[in-house]
């Protein structure tokens, strides 16, 4: 099993400092709030598969298309051809689970 190193979640994540406690209200937090940027996916347990990152792309060529619920989205992605991970096509059920599972 390959050991996970930082730089697979998140290279830019400001490296960890011990912080002293400032007596002045607001001085005491753990970044230079001006010098970082919100990094969305810092958090995530592991890099996201080729699957999910194409998945993602489709979902939001669905939107911009015109999707606009479950319905539309499993028809937008079967006409992409961006089949689910077993290879079938998507119904809205199949995508909600799909969704669902992904965003645990």
């Amino acid at each position: 099993m390959k050991r996970l190193d930082m730089d697979d979640f998140n290279a830019r994540l400001t490296a960890w400092d011990r912080q002293q406690p400032d007596g002045r209200a607001g001085m005491g937090g753990y970044e230079t709030y001006d010098a970082i940027s919100n990094v969305p996916w810092q958090s995530r347990e592991r890099v996201p598969t080729a699957y999910e990152h194409a998945l993602a792309g489709a979902l939001e060529r669905a939107y911009i298309d015109g999707a606009k619920d479950l319905d539309g989205l499993a028809e937008r992605l079967n006409a992409m051809n961006v089949l689910r991970n077993d290879g079938q096509t998507w119904t809205a059920g199949s995508l909600a689970a799909e969704l669902e599972a992904l965003g645990r």
